[in-house]
């Protein structure tokens, strides 16, 4: 496919077109909602186009869709109809599946630590923000399941055995590869979790807030903050064969945060 049409414009589309396009079709197909998709031109069709990359002329459609368009099986007068009313603008969510190899574990790489056979990664009182378990099918690969909240405490990404869901009122959700990469603003992203080689899921970026509990993690570290006092800064760690990697307050009552975690660097 050329990389440019017969009027010399790039077939890039720049990062800031690519987020006004997310954001007016709240991040997913506009006909079905589908989480993995293209920027497809619709108005006018990219060959001609003559000058600029416009968000408006541009929309959201998932593989299969964008066949169907490509092969004028789905005319142009709905695609700008889907344009104008985006599926995902309807239904106040997007959803989608990681995929995992079977018969391994799950290895996790959180902010700057690495986890593995644990039942739960990290808990705030009785609540895990993620977990894994061993299906009880032998046919399906472990399942993670997790909580994730941005900095006021709004739910962004809740994971449940390895299907997402995420509701539309965020800032900014971009797919990236296999990952999604969550924003409060333009500058301040929540959530930047990636998963590598259908085996291990790697968070590179969180900001969250539960009860309270902040969490403010980096690739290199995690600091973890109760009522704006830092408890603890984890970094280049690793854990394996437990049932709790972090423990933070009591997991068994609603009492004020108190860390209980004594000991990081566990390798069974």
């Amino acid at each position: 496919m050329s990389q440019k049409n017969n009027y010399g414009l790039s077939r890039v589309i720049p990062s800031n077109v690519k987020r006004e396009v997310r954001q007016r079709c709240k991040f997913g197909c506009v006909i079905c909602g589908f989480p993995i998709y293209d920027y497809e031109h619709f108005n006018p069709e990219f060959k001609d186009l003559k000058d600029e990359h416009k968000s408006e002329g541009i929309t959201l459609l998932c593989p299969n869709c964008h066949r169907q368009k490509t092969n004028s099986e789905i005319p142009i007068e709905d695609i700008i109809n889907y344009n104008k009313n985006p599926y995902c603008a309807n239904n106040k969510y997007i959803k989608g599946k990681f995929n995992f190899k079977k018969d391994e574990s799950l290895i996790i790489k959180f902010a700057g630590s690495t986890y593995s056979n644990l039942d739960s990664v990290i808990n705030i009182g009785s609540t895990s923000v993620l977990s894994i378990c061993k299906s009880e099918n032998k046919y399906e690969p472990f399942l993670l399941s997790g909580s994730f909240y941005d900095t006021s405490g709004k739910m962004t990404l809740i994971i449940n055995r390895n299907n997402w869901v995420s509701n539309i009122n965020q800032w900014d959700i971009e797919k990236v590869g296999s990952g999604i990469k969550i924003r409060e603003s333009k500058s301040k992203v929540v959530l930047d979790i990636k998963i590598n080689h259908n085996k291990e899921v790697v968070i590179n970026r969180i900001q969250m807030q539960y009860k309270k509990v902040f969490l403010d993690g980096n690739k290199d570290s995690l600091k973890i903050f109760s009522e704006g006092k830092m408890l603890m800064e984890i970094s280049n760690c690793q854990m394996s064969s437990a049932r709790v990697g972090i423990q933070i307050g009591n997991e068994h009552e609603n009492k004020d945060f108190v860390n209980k975690t004594t000991n990081f660097n566990i390798d069974n």
